[in-house]
This record gives structure tokens, C-alpha cells and sequence, in this order.
């Protein structure tokens, strides 16, 4: 995190008055604050700013929202980096699919400005606090246990993945009905099991995975000698694993 200011925010929108309230009230909270006019522009601003939190509208031209972020996700250095929707698009499917391709918080227009600050200060707290929960090193012993409100499934998969790790990811809760395994080796998905169904195919993995947003999960890692039933890299499974509302 940036270490002169209280973190470094990319706000992106195509909304000038947006940009420049969300920009006013962050600056004077103390943040540092970078913007772009769409997800084309967001992207290349991020890589170049890293920045600590992004809050992001959905519809842009050019390149919106939920790609925008599916595109972030899918690289190991933004797993973890906090990301709010910022939209007038409210309804149910619209939060579910944010939470799905890693979310962290939904605000509504118009922004609560006053409020604003608070929500983002407590975002980064609670990612700095996850940050030092998990162990990234690809030959680290340690496991990783929580819930999938917690962190999300594409966030947890894109951990994983950036660290290398092989091992089992156990899923479970009334929610999910039955235990889930998930076989990685090296950061790719190699086998998902559901319990009382069996191995799942490569496009029953695409469709259902990202919809699991509810219960704790487990890693254990070990060594694995697997083959890869699933046959898609974990960037373009993060890519092309979430179902989007038209």
C-alpha cells in the first residue's frame, strides 16, 4: 500500500461529475486518486498506478464494468485488490453477478459521498487483514480456511493461482448441499468432484463453479500428480467462468 497517503484509489467511470466528487471526497479523506473515463482506459491505469482499492461503474463504452473487472481478476496481482461497483443498476442478478467475479461492495447512485471514505477505509482494512491470513509462497505449508462471503471464488482461485500451490480446496455448507473438491496442482484446476455426483466436465466446471457463493472452504496443500480434466488455464477459466446480465 501506498505508504504517503491512506492507500492509492482508482475510481473509474464515464461520468465527469462522478469522477470529480468521488476524486473530491477521497482526496480530502486522504486518499491518492487516479481515474479513467472507461474499462479500456481502467485496465491500463491500473497496471500502471497498482492501485490499493478500484471503484468502477458498469456501463461504459468501450469496455464496462463486468469486463472491466473479469479482466482484472484474471491476473495473479489483482486477485486481492478490493473492487466496488459503483451503478445505478441495483437489482438482485446485478449484485450476485458482481459478488461472483470477486466484488467487494456495490454503492448506488447517487454516491453517499459523506460516506464514501468509511466504506473504502474498511475494505482495505479487512484485505490487509486476509493479506496476512495467507501464505502465497508456492512451497509454503500453510493452509488457507474461511468462507466464501469472506474472500469469493474468484478471488480465492486467483490467490491460489498466483502462489503456484497444489493441493485439495474443500468446500462445504448447507448451501452447497454437498462437499465440493477442487484438485489444483501448480495454480491450474485439474478435477472438480461434487460428493454423491462425481467429476465434473469442463463446461459443468465453466457453469456452475462461480455460483457458489455461499459456505467455508479448506485448502490443504500437497503434492498432486493429476491429469487435467478440466483443460482451460486458470486466466481463461476466471474470464470466461462468470455469467453476466445482459
Amino acid at each position: 500500500m501506498n505508504q504517503n497517503r491512506l492507500g492509492r484509489i482508482l475510481v473509474v467511470d464515464d461520468d465527469d461529475w462522478i469522477l470529480s466528487g468521488v476524486t473530491v471526497a477521497l482526496n480530502a479523506a486522504g486518499f491518492e486518486v487516479h481515474t479513467a473515463p472507461d474499462g479500456q482506459e481502467g485496465l491500463e491505469a491500473a497496471f500502471r498506478h497498482e492501485p490499493d482499492l478500484i471503484i468502477t461503474d458498469v456501463l461504459m463504452p468501450r469496455m464496462e464494468g463486468w469486463a472491466f473487472v473479469r479482466n482484472l481478476r484474471a491476473h495473479a496481482g489483482f486477485a486481492l485488490v478490493p473492487v466496488f461497483f459503483l451503478t445505478s443498476r441495483g437489482s438482485a442478478q446485478d449484485r450476485i453477478a458482481g459478488f461472483q467475479i470477486g466484488a467487494d461492495d456495490y454503492l448506488g447512485k447517487p454516491v453517499n459521498l459523506p460516506d464514501l471514505p468509511r466504506r473504502v477505509m474498511r475494505a482495505l482494512a479487512h484485505r490487509r487483514k486476509l493479506q496476512d491470513q495467507l501464505d502465497l509462497r508456492p512451497s509454503g505449508g500453510k493452509g488457507l480456511k474461511g468462507t466464501l462471503d469472506q474472500i469469493g471464488m474468484a478471488t480465492l482461485l486467483s490467490v491460489l493461482s498466483a502462489g503456484g500451490r497444489s493441493g485439495i480446496l474443500r468446500l462445504s455448507g448447507d448451501a452447497l448441499r454437498n462437499d465440493v473438491l477442487i484438485y489444483l496442482v501448480r495454480g491450474q484446476l485439474h478435477r472438480v468432484e461434487v460428493q454423491g455426483r462425481g467429476r465434473l466436465t469442463g463446461d459443468e466446471v465453466l457453469h456452475e463453479l462461480f455460483h457458489w457463493l455461499e459456505g467455508a472452504f479448506e485448502f490443504a496443500p500437497m503434492n498432486l500428480r493429476l491429469a487435467d480434466e478440466v483443460h482451460l488455464p486458470m486466466n481463461r477459466l476466471l474470464m470466461r467462468g462468470v455469467a453476466v446480465p445482459a
